[in-house]
């Protein structure tokens, strides 16, 4: 993620300069650009709504991650991330594995459901 764009850009940046020439060269470059930017800004908003996490918490992890254990922590940061949350709170957030496990949206066992029905 943090240099895959640019190792993308090349080919399509060198078939794009030998084809078309340099205005469909600074073309490719900004639509690659354009679409790893939003997926940079997308994601810590996508990771904080599913996992019920602040998104200036997710960037943080996905920072000292990379700093300290290289680009290989990006994989594992954010659900390390929450299972160290959930271990240093002592009480499990409402996530979207919880919701599942428990069987609904609201994250209210189905028997909890039904006697509210009666």
């Amino acid at each position: 993620p943090v240099v895959g764009w640019m190792i993308a850009c090349l080919p399509m940046g060198i078939v794009a300069l030998s084809e078309s020439g340099f205005k469909t060269l600074v073309q490719v470059l900004l639509m690659v650009i354009g679409v790893h930017g939003g997926l940079v800004l997308a994601l810590p908003a996508f990771a904080s709504a599913k996992l019920k996490l602040h998104p200036l918490a997710v960037l943080v992890a996905l920072y000292l991650s990379e700093h300290f254990v290289g680009v290989q922590g990006l994989f594992l940061v954010i659900p390390v991330t929450v299972l160290a949350l959930n271990l240093l709170v002592g009480e499990e957030k409402e996530t979207l594995v919880s919701n599942e496990k428990r069987g609904g949206e609201g994250g209210e066992n189905k028997e909890v459901q039904d006697d509210k029905k009666d």
